[in-house]
């Protein structure tokens, strides 16, 4: 699906994988309404650390803190105002 985007997409297309640590994701989970369809036990069980899709390009994007930090230079690379992308 992500290859027919990049391929179909006139324009620029970018790919970003969110680096997060099982234990950030397990805090963040617990704060959703869905927290409990699933819990820790079986997020473990699916988390795969630095799994980027093989199909497409992604920038890793490593999550240290707050995401925004994290992310103001991606988006900047997105606008196609910024040299690292």
């Amino acid at each position: 699906m992500l290859r027919a985007i990049e391929r179909d997409h006139r324009g620029r297309s970018s790919f970003f994988y969110l680096d997060v640590s099982i234990e950030e994701t397990l805090r963040r989970h617990a704060t959703r309404s869905q927290a409990s369809e699933f819990g820790p036990g079986e997020m473990r069980d699916w988390y795969r650390p630095r799994d980027p899709l093989t199909t497409v390009c992604e920038r890793v994007i490593l999550l240290s803190g707050s995401v925004v930090p994290s992310l103001t230079p991606r988006l900047r690379c997105i606008r196609g105002a910024g040299a690292e992308c």
